[in-house]
């Protein structure tokens, strides 16, 4: 009974529908995976810049004092004299 079936025109056809049914729902499942992935990354992101930020940027004059003070306690690093601008000299 089942040897006497034939691979016809149709059944070519629902074949590759079916293939390709296959293949759209396996993208599908890697792109729902990768993407849940990437909204991961950005949460962990965005909660490390929160943090980050929490603690303020310091202004001019707070670098200022934060500098001299990491002088005075006795740093091996020599304070910097002179022109400490970092821009290039043209000359």
């Amino acid at each position: 009974m089942f040897y006497d079936m034939r691979f016809t025109v149709g059944r070519k056809i629902g074949f590759g529908f079916v293939i390709v049914g296959l293949l759209m729902l396996a993208v599908f499942t890697t792109t729902i995976y990768i993407v849940t992935g990437a909204q991961d990354t950005l949460e962990g992101s965005i909660e490390f810049k929160e943090q980050y930020t929490e603690a303020g940027f310091p202004t001019a004059k707070r670098r200022k004092k934060n500098k001299e003070a990491f002088y005075l306690r006795g740093s091996r690093t020599p304070k910097p004299t002179g022109n400490t601008s970092t821009r290039l000299s043209t000359a």
